[in-house]
């Protein structure tokens, strides 16, 4: 394989569902912890069993980011590399792949990785990835395609609509009281991303339409 495009699984895209024989697109998982029960977030995962193991459970749920073995094991599968990472103002995914970068560059310094901080989460690495992939197959090389991945990443933006509260609650960050009457008031909460990466809430909307 010559390309493997990485992502951590904040990526919307599940990996068999973009491939071609020069490019395989891979996906690195977190471990979602609810009480005592980890989650492993994969193609396998049951996402009605997770949402049904937050709504029962008394504490806020939390994440693990991928280790850098995990990272390193991709790295390893191909000349050309590149890492696409949620937001490090959100998570340490991005320590994790650089630190691999630097053990699998130590082993084969001719090799290619280059790691990303997609300052967002989601949808937009979904567009990268397929940024980078239309580049790939159009020609471009290995810094053509990094350098491109890196403006798409700059001038683009997240935004979200956030329908429960529950985990803002769970987690102190919002009483109950407020949580409560959101709820039963079918408030969502409209948030984005800013430029240095962090994510807030903007607004509030009632009901999904």
């Amino acid at each position: 394989m010559k390309w493997n495009i990485v992502t951590d699984s904040s990526c919307d895209l599940f990996p068999t569902s973009l491939q071609n024989g020069e490019i395989q697109i891979s996906s690195v998982p977190f471990i979602i912890s609810v009480g005592n029960r980890d989650f492993v977030d994969d193609e396998t995962l049951d996402t009605a069993e997770l949402l049904d193991a937050m709504e029962h459970c008394a504490q806020s749920s939390h994440t693990s980011c991928p280790s850098p073995q995990n990272w390193l094991e991709q790295f390893e599968k191909a000349d050309f590399c590149i890492a696409l990472t949620i937001s490090s103002r959100l998570s340490g995914s991005i320590n994790s792949a650089v630190l691999a970068k630097e053990i699998v560059l130590e082993q084969d310094p001719a090799k290619k990785v280059a790691v990303l901080d997609s300052r967002s989460t989601g949808p937009e690495l979904v567009i990268c990835v397929k940024r980078i992939c239309d580049l790939i197959e159009a020609g471009a090389d290995f810094e053509k395609a990094v350098s491109e991945a890196e403006v798409l990443l700059r001038d683009t933006r997240i935004a979200f609509a956030l329908s429960s509260f529950d985990n803002l609650v769970k987690s102190g960050r919002m009483s109950k009281v407020a949580g409560f009457v959101a709820g039963k008031l079918g408030m969502w909460g409209i948030g984005i991303g800013s430029d240095e990466g962090t994510i807030s809430i903007k607004g509030r909307a009632r009901g999904a339409a």
